[in-house]
């Protein structure tokens, strides 16, 4: 059962939605990428938009309102999947050196 969440947009001509987070930080945005992996399943990939706008998934902005945050990216997850029947979602693991596992 999903929690609290934030309102999400999806991005204009690329899988995947955008969201701000509202915090001890100020605001923050967020986005959750939907990649498409040489299997045909697709990559959730979640991070931080920087200021020169470019995606950032090690950055820990700790801006105190992880469950939503969470419950965000799950519903957006659910919002993929419901618009694009018959896919699946793998989440490919990243350590802080940026190898995946």
């Amino acid at each position: 059962m999903l929690g609290e969440t934030y309102p999400f947009v999806p991005i204009e001509n690329e899988p995947g939605y955008i969201f701000r987070s509202v915090g001890k930080q100020g605001e923050i945005f967020k986005i959750v990428l939907f990649q498409k992996l040489e299997n045909g399943n697709y990559n959730l990939a979640f991070g931080d938009i920087e200021e020169n706008g470019d995606f950032n998934d090690k950055i820990v902005s700790n801006n105190e309102d992880f469950v939503m945050v969470l419950s965000t990216v799950a519903k957006c997850a659910y919002h993929f999947v419901e618009n694009n029947p018959g896919i699946s979602i793998e989440i490919v693991p990243v350590d802080k050196t940026g190898q995946t596992h």
